[in-house]
């Protein structure tokens, strides 16, 4: 049998039960394959990873609705803090050390841990180029509501620097949610658990001007159901998205006990318009990564979907804009709520990187500080 003779169908099953890595070593089989890995739906696809608790050191990576069981060793003991470009940058211990990790090649950069607070404090803590990018920076944000005063601390780690920049800012009232901000325009974009959007200029971080506060960006939205119930107290889960290649910027609300799940655009003059309908969009959502991308002819069947960290048995759950519910990859769920869902909170999408087995070894050196000290 002619390897090449096989129909792209078979080609696109087989290729939909190989994890990640491998996917480069089936494209090396035969010139058919290797077009069929190119023009496969699968061929990128996110993963959603989240720990096996009986055992700390093994992982499970679900791709496809398909459940992969990882070792790694390395990541004992540590807490998923965000995910992008294919790495994770993980906590571990008492939040004493901060490192990335590549789960897909196995690569790792340690970098130095705040000074003046640890990691935990931190709601979210980020990146936004991959570590190996001399343009990569870290940023984490702390809001600390009181009675008299509100306070923001965000602190930022710049390649190649050993010690972070932290500034503290008073500030309107602003509680930050766990899950991620985008970068958009040079500027950074955080989301507050009331719907509210703050703007933070690294450029000019210490300035009372770097940090904006654009509050009541909910109240001027029309949607019925946020001026009948509350619109601030019944947002449960809050994600901000912003598609690849595009401009807009998005945030998923799941709002009254998650029954419903909200999507909204960021107009320019920071109000949020009720989105209907995503078109040929698919969102993943999660509190430490969160993206989304247009479908292409071969994807379609995604369309128009939001992709949660949530199981039905083993099947990862999204919730359909067509049909307003929740639905199971596979296996027929389907329900207007989440009620009896596992859901897994400190699970992450992540997108696989490029299969890079051997980078240069200065390009996993944050600091030569660091290096010299080990």
């Amino acid at each position: 049998m002619d390897w090449n003779d096989l129909p792209q169908d078979l080609v696109d099953l087989m290729l939909s039960k190989v994890f990640a890595k491998d996917r480069h070593n089936f494209s090396l089989v035969c010139r058919s394959w290797n077009t069929g890995v190119a023009t496969s739906p699968f061929r990128h696809s996110p993963c959603l990873m989240f720990n096996q608790r009986k055992k700390k050191h093994v992982w499970k990576l679900s791709q496809n609705n398909n459940l992969f069981y990882m070792e790694f060793p390395q990541l004992q003991g540590g807490t998923i803090r965000f995910a992008n470009h294919g790495w994770l940058l993980i906590s571990r211990g008492d939040d004493e050390t901060l490192f990335f990790y590549d789960p897909f090649n196995h690569h790792m950069i340690e970098v130095p841990p705040p000074s003046d607070s640890n990691c935990a404090g931190y709601t979210t803590i980020c990146f936004f180029h991959p570590p190996t990018s001399p343009n990569c920076f870290i940023v984490g944000i702390a809001t600390q509501i009181d009675q008299l005063y509100d306070t923001v601390d965000i602190g930022v780690l710049k390649h190649g620097e050993n010690e972070w920049a932290n500034c503290t800012y008073q500030s309107q009232k602003f509680q930050s949610s766990i899950g991620p901000p985008i970068l958009h325009g040079g500027l950074l974009y955080f989301l507050d658990t009331d719907g509210d959007v703050a703007t933070f200029d690294i450029r000019e971080h210490g300035s009372l001007s770097s940090w904006k506060i654009f509050a009541d960006c909910l109240p001027k939205c029309p949607p019925e159901c946020l001026e009948q119930h509350g619109h601030r107290k019944c947002i449960k889960e809050h994600y901000f998205i912003k598609p690849k290649g595009e401009e807009t910027i998005f945030a998923v609300f799941a709002m009254h006990g998650e029954r419903e799940v909200k999507v909204f655009s960021l107009s320019e003059t920071f109000t949020w318009e009720l989105v209907e309908d995503l078109g040929d969009k698919v969102f993943y959502v999660s509190n430490s990564c969160s993206f989304g991308y247009t479908t292409d002819v071969r994807s379609k069947s995604m369309k128009n979907q939001i992709f949660f960290p949530k199981f039905h048995g083993d099947n990862v759950v999204y919730y359909s804009l067509d049909t307003h519910k929740y639905h199971s990859f596979e296996g027929g769920y389907s329900c207007n709520n989440p009620h009896g869902l596992k859901k897994l909170n400190f699970a992450t999408w992540i997108m696989p990187g490029s299969t890079d087995p051997e980078p240069p070894k200065e390009s996993l050196d944050w600091c030569p500080t660091l290096i010299s000290e080990s």
